[in-house]
């Protein structure tokens, strides 16, 4: 078995080429004064390798594991047999790796300096934070790289916010983003082109909709707005707003526009759920917190038997259908007017007449605006007195044509001069005649300051009305004092 074992001098070292193993268990056979075998293990390519066995490691007692070795690692749990790592075993899902039957010391010293266990402690670390409520390490590292970009964003998505209030196309979004290139912020190189403004539009949108569904679902009661309108590629389409009283506060919601298939009741019925829906709250939840609809006096919406307000009474008995007071005064209004022998005179031959007559004519507007200069008064041209909000396009129209009623009239009378300068057609001399006709008659703007006065009263009172916050208490006040300005102007004479 010693055949090719080397003596060193003095009998104390022996060198054989045999298995590790092997040796070890030849030290019994051994003088004592051999304390050390070498043996050289033959490798490939004529390499070799030493390896030294001593006598003392084969005599030694069994290593024992120490409690001791806990003060300082909380991470480490001692066993009769092994020791391990709890917090890496826990991180790192892999309980084989981290635990040792070797008991020494230097096992854990070199396991603490290790990548693995830093990374562990790391994270326990940042779990005891969370659970203590506290902001971590690693969140404060991704706040801060994520800050720079959050605030380039922050700029993006305000833009995109103000085009929407605006009305304005995403293709503005381009030129506004080097606008604000310009004035040195930091808006980043990526997300500048009109796509990029759309998908921010839809994320806004999907904000402001989640907000409204809670609002609409905290609330006890909830009431329905809906009028109908027509987009730019003449399709019918159902506008819907929800109206609560939210702690006390009145809010209004627009919710979504709805392509109306058919323009009856129903059609409008079936556009008003999708609009609900697609906020978020269920028509079946919208429904019993319904309370009011408000619309305006159409009588598909209005109508006793077959109207909206009927059918959404009998699914919903506690309703009340309201007709839109800003509609009723005007209607009003218009009733009462026609009856004035000269309300067609002034409205629609006088005003409507000196709209188009300045409107159609760029040298007549050209003319005027000079008429106007020449008398040192600011130029205020003729506005057409329909529109939506009529009260107020009428009470516009009569303060323009009142205030330049001097540069109106002078420009009128050059006109129908024989000794102008300019010679004007037959038409227009002919037209100018009958408007300064109008213009020159006694009754007829006498008539104009009254309908002034009125129109500036009932303007007030609409504008009440159309406050998305207004209530019954302020429609009652507001009807009380115009009442009483409309019975103090009856009694003047004029």
């Amino acid at each position: 078995m010693l055949g090719h074992v080397g003596f060193a001098s003095g009998w104390h070292c022996v060198t054989c080429p045999q298995e590790v193993n092997e040796p070890a268990k030849m030290f019994q056979r051994l003088p004592e004064e051999i304390n050390v075998i070498r043996v050289r293990k033959q490798g490939k390519n004529g390499t070799s390798k030493d390896f030294v066995v001593r006598r003392y490691e084969q005599n030694r007692g069994k290593r024992r594991f120490q409690e001791s070795w806990k003060t300082g690692r909380p991470w480490l749990k001692v066993s009769a047999e092994s020791m391990s790592c709890t917090w890496c075993t826990d991180v790192h899902e892999a309980p084989n790796e981290f635990c040792w039957t070797t008991a020494k010391v230097e096992t854990l010293k070199s396991h603490e300096s290790s990548k693995a266990h830093i990374k562990s402690v790391g994270v326990i670390k940042g779990r005891t934070l969370v659970a203590k409520g506290e902001i971590t390490e690693a969140q404060k590292s991704i706040e801060s790289l994520n800050k720079a970009v959050i605030n380039k964003l922050s700029i993006l998505f305000k833009t995109v916010h103000a085009l929407c209030l605006a009305g304005r196309p995403f293709s503005d979004y381009v030129w506004m983003s080097k606008l604000d290139k310009a004035k040195g912020l930091d808006i980043g190189q990526t997300y500048l082109n009109s796509n990029s403004a759309k998908e921010f539009s839809k994320f806004i949108a999907l904000t402001e909709l989640n907000k409204i569904a809670q609002i609409i679902q905290s609330s006890k009661f909830v009431s329905i707005l809906s009028d109908g309108s027509t987009d730019c590629s003449v399709t019918e389409v159902e506008i819907v707003y929800a109206r609560i009283c939210n702690a006390g506060e009145i809010k209004v919601f627009f919710l979504n526009p709805a392509f109306v298939d058919k323009s009856d009741a129903d059609g409008i019925i079936a556009a008003m759920i999708r609009s609900v829906e697609k906020v978020g709250v269920p028509w079946e939840e919208f429904l019993k917190k319904l309370v009011g609809m408000g619309s305006d006096g159409a009588s598909v919406m209005l109508g006793k038997n077959n109207g909206v307000a009927a059918k959404l009474r009998s699914l919903q008995p506690s309703m009340v259908a309201v007709h839109c007071y800003a509609h009723k005064l005007e209607l009003a209004f218009k009733d009462a007017i026609k009856h004035v022998p000269l309300d067609t005179k002034v409205t629609t031959c006088l005003l409507q007449g000196l709209y188009y007559f300045y409107h159609n004519s760029a040298l007549n507007r050209a003319n005027l605006k000079s008429s106007f200069r020449t008398l040192n008064k600011k130029v205020l041209l003729p506005t057409r007195i329909g529109g939506t909000r009529w009260v107020g396009h009428l009470l516009r129209a009569l303060e323009n044509f009142l205030t330049g009623y001097e540069a109106v009239k002078q420009h009128l009378e050059q006109i129908c001069s024989p000794d102008a300068v300019e010679r004007s057609s037959a038409s227009t001399s002919g037209k100018a005649k009958d408007l300064l006709k109008l213009v020159k008659s006694k009754h007829v703007m006498l008539y104009c300051y009254f309908l002034a006065d009125i129109a500036t009263i009932l303007f007030r009172l609409s504008k009440v009305f159309q406050r998305r916050e207004c209530c019954a208490s302020d429609i009652y006040g507001m009807v009380e004092e115009t009442n009483n300005l409309i019975d103090l102007y009856s009694t003047k004479f004029w």
